[in-house]
Protein backbone atom coordinates (compact mmCIF):
# COMPACT_ATOMS: atom_id res chain seq x y z
CA UNK A 1 0.00 0.00 0.00
CA UNK A 2 1.47 3.36 -1.03
CA UNK A 3 1.96 5.62 2.32
CA UNK A 4 -0.90 8.23 1.58
CA UNK A 5 -3.40 5.44 0.93
CA UNK A 6 -4.08 5.71 4.73
CA UNK A 7 -5.47 9.34 3.89
CA UNK A 8 -7.10 8.20 1.37
CA UNK A 9 -9.03 5.41 3.08
CA UNK A 10 -10.06 7.48 6.62
CA UNK A 11 -11.04 10.16 3.95
CA UNK A 12 -13.26 7.78 2.02
CA UNK A 13 -14.52 6.93 5.53
CA UNK A 14 -13.01 3.17 5.46
CA UNK A 15 -12.08 1.34 8.90
CA UNK A 16 -14.95 3.34 11.09
CA UNK A 17 -13.59 7.11 10.14
CA UNK A 18 -16.10 10.17 9.78
CA UNK A 19 -15.53 10.95 6.13
CA UNK A 20 -14.40 13.73 4.48
CA UNK A 21 -17.58 14.36 3.42
CA UNK A 22 -18.97 13.94 7.29
CA UNK A 23 -15.94 16.65 8.16
CA UNK A 24 -16.80 18.92 5.97
CA UNK A 25 -20.60 18.80 6.91
CA UNK A 26 -19.21 19.49 10.57
CA UNK A 27 -17.86 22.27 9.54
CA UNK A 28 -20.17 23.59 7.29
CA UNK A 29 -22.63 23.36 10.08
CA UNK A 30 -19.95 25.22 11.98
CA UNK A 31 -18.59 23.00 15.15
CA UNK A 32 -15.95 19.80 14.44
CA UNK A 33 -17.93 17.20 16.25
CA UNK A 34 -16.11 14.06 15.63
CA UNK A 35 -12.48 12.74 15.23
CA UNK A 36 -10.69 13.56 11.88
CA UNK A 37 -8.17 16.19 12.09
CA UNK A 38 -5.63 13.63 12.00
CA UNK A 39 -6.37 12.68 7.97
CA UNK A 40 -7.93 15.98 7.15
CA UNK A 41 -5.48 18.34 7.87
CA UNK A 42 -2.72 16.22 9.16
CA UNK A 43 0.44 17.55 10.59
CA UNK A 44 3.54 16.15 11.11
CA UNK A 45 4.29 12.67 12.45
CA UNK A 46 6.79 14.39 15.07
CA UNK A 47 3.87 16.62 16.68
CA UNK A 48 1.44 13.71 17.15
CA UNK A 49 1.30 12.01 21.08
CA UNK A 50 -1.22 9.57 20.16
CA UNK A 51 -1.07 6.37 17.98
CA UNK A 52 -3.57 7.57 15.82
CA UNK A 53 -1.59 11.08 15.13
CA UNK A 54 1.36 8.99 14.64
CA UNK A 55 0.00 6.83 12.40
CA UNK A 56 -1.35 9.71 9.94
CA UNK A 57 1.49 12.41 11.17
CA UNK A 58 3.08 13.68 7.90
CA UNK A 59 7.10 11.73 8.22
CA UNK A 60 8.51 14.91 6.09
CA UNK A 61 8.16 17.15 3.14
CA UNK A 62 8.21 14.36 0.57
CA UNK A 63 4.90 13.15 2.05
CA UNK A 64 3.47 16.51 2.26
CA UNK A 65 4.17 16.97 -1.23
CA UNK A 66 2.85 13.98 -2.24
CA UNK A 67 -0.40 14.48 -0.19
CA UNK A 68 -1.08 17.63 -2.12
CA UNK A 69 0.21 15.63 -5.33
CA UNK A 70 -2.75 13.70 -5.05
CA UNK A 71 -6.21 15.06 -7.03
CA UNK A 72 -8.47 13.50 -4.56
CA UNK A 73 -6.22 14.86 -1.67
CA UNK A 74 -5.55 17.99 -2.75
CA UNK A 75 -8.89 19.56 -3.74
CA UNK A 76 -10.35 18.16 0.04
CA UNK A 77 -7.81 20.12 1.88
CA UNK A 78 -7.87 23.08 -0.58
CA UNK A 79 -12.02 22.86 -0.30
CA UNK A 80 -12.05 22.59 3.74
CA UNK A 81 -9.42 25.39 4.07
CA UNK A 82 -11.28 27.64 1.78
CA UNK A 83 -14.41 26.91 3.75
CA UNK A 84 -12.89 27.09 7.32
CA UNK A 85 -11.78 30.84 6.23
CA UNK A 86 -15.33 31.40 5.51
CA UNK A 87 -16.85 29.65 8.57
CA UNK A 88 -13.80 32.21 10.50
CA UNK A 89 -16.18 35.29 9.25
CA UNK A 90 -18.70 34.01 12.16
CA UNK A 91 -17.33 31.70 14.02
CA UNK A 92 -14.05 32.07 16.43
CA UNK A 93 -11.63 29.20 15.98
CA UNK A 94 -11.44 27.34 18.98
CA UNK A 95 -15.87 27.20 18.32
CA UNK A 96 -15.37 25.85 14.75
CA UNK A 97 -12.21 23.54 15.71
CA UNK A 98 -13.98 22.14 18.86
CA UNK A 99 -11.25 23.71 21.02
CA UNK A 100 -7.85 24.61 21.77
CA UNK A 101 -5.78 21.66 20.50
CA UNK A 102 -7.66 20.84 16.89
CA UNK A 103 -6.96 24.47 16.37
CA UNK A 104 -3.29 24.26 17.00
CA UNK A 105 -3.31 21.14 14.71
CA UNK A 106 -4.82 23.28 12.26
CA UNK A 107 -2.52 26.04 11.93
CA UNK A 108 0.37 23.42 12.49
CA UNK A 109 -1.01 21.63 9.18
CA UNK A 110 -1.41 24.39 7.24
CA UNK A 111 1.77 25.54 7.61
CA UNK A 112 2.77 22.25 6.34
CA UNK A 113 0.76 22.47 3.52
CA UNK A 114 1.66 25.98 2.62
CA UNK A 115 5.49 25.57 2.47
CA UNK A 116 5.60 22.52 0.66
CA UNK A 117 2.29 23.88 -2.07
CA UNK A 118 5.44 26.83 -2.03
CA UNK A 119 8.36 24.21 -2.68
CA UNK A 120 6.57 22.50 -5.72
CA UNK A 121 5.70 25.71 -7.30
CA UNK A 122 9.41 26.64 -6.73
CA UNK A 123 10.15 23.13 -8.57
CA UNK A 124 7.87 24.07 -11.78
CA UNK A 125 4.82 22.03 -10.45
CA UNK A 126 1.73 23.48 -11.35
CA UNK A 127 -0.29 20.62 -12.27
CA UNK A 128 -2.97 21.74 -9.20
CA UNK A 129 -3.70 25.22 -8.20
CA UNK A 130 -0.66 25.49 -5.22
CA UNK A 131 -1.18 29.36 -5.77
CA UNK A 132 -4.71 29.38 -4.73
CA UNK A 133 -3.36 27.27 -1.86
CA UNK A 134 -1.13 29.21 -0.48
CA UNK A 135 -2.99 32.08 -0.70
CA UNK A 136 -5.75 30.46 0.93
CA UNK A 137 -3.15 29.63 3.81
CA UNK A 138 -2.09 33.14 3.67
CA UNK A 139 -5.37 34.56 4.31
CA UNK A 140 -6.42 32.16 7.14
CA UNK A 141 -3.02 33.07 8.96
CA UNK A 142 -4.34 36.64 8.58
CA UNK A 143 -7.54 35.73 10.75
CA UNK A 144 -6.28 33.05 12.55
CA UNK A 145 -3.48 35.74 14.22
CA UNK A 146 -6.21 37.97 14.85
CA UNK A 147 -7.41 35.19 17.25
CA UNK A 148 -3.85 34.43 18.35
CA UNK A 149 -2.56 31.85 16.56
CA UNK A 150 0.24 31.50 13.99
CA UNK A 151 2.11 30.07 11.71
CA UNK A 152 3.93 27.01 13.81
CA UNK A 153 7.48 27.40 14.01
CA UNK A 154 8.24 23.89 14.59
CA UNK A 155 6.88 23.08 11.04
CA UNK A 156 8.79 26.03 9.71
CA UNK A 157 12.01 25.05 10.75
CA UNK A 158 10.91 21.41 9.93
CA UNK A 159 10.54 21.85 6.44
CA UNK A 160 13.78 24.36 6.32
CA UNK A 161 15.87 21.50 7.31
CA UNK A 162 13.97 19.40 4.54
CA UNK A 163 14.97 22.07 1.37
CA UNK A 164 17.54 20.95 -0.41
CA UNK A 165 20.69 23.65 0.29
CA UNK A 166 21.31 25.70 -1.89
Amino acid sequence: MHPIQRFIDAQQGKDFYPSYQSAYAEIKAGKKQSHWIWYIFPQLAALGYSSTAKYFGIVDLNEACEFIQHKELFNNYYEMAQLVLRQLEKTPITVLMGGTIDALKLTSSLTLFREAAAFLLSQGANYHDFMSLIECCDQLFKKLSNQGYFPCKKTQLFVQSCLPQK
